[in-house]
């Protein structure tokens, strides 16, 4: 997906716009808005996951919870990176969209 959104990005910064273009850009950023918006659930119930686990972590000290407990920091530290590039390209597309004439 990150691919798909640098081509994106890259092609929205051409100068001549068509009335297709334009049509097609706004199909874009509704599709990476979607993907924007699926993102925030799932980083946001992994962190509900990383509190449960860190709280179970620090209950009952066992391998298998500090196990649990490391494999889901370093997912949530990779779902927040992806957000807010998603985050971040969906707000350079929202601008250069309303720039164009």
């Amino acid at each position: 997906m990150e691919k798909y959104i640098k081509k994106h990005l890259k092609w929205m910064e051409k100068e001549n716009w068509t009335e297709e273009d334009f049509n097609y850009f706004l199909d874009v950023i509704k599709f990476v808005q979607h993907e924007r918006f699926i993102h925030l659930i799932i980083t946001i119930l992994t962190a509900i996951l990383f509190l449960l686990f860190g709280l179970l972590f620090l209950i009952a000290q066992n391998i298998v919870t500090t196990i649990l407990f490391l494999i889901l920091t370093i997912v949530l530290i990779f779902y927040i990176r992806y957000y807010c590039f998603i985050e971040n390209s969906v707000q350079k597309m929202y601008f250069m969209y309303t720039k164009k004439p």
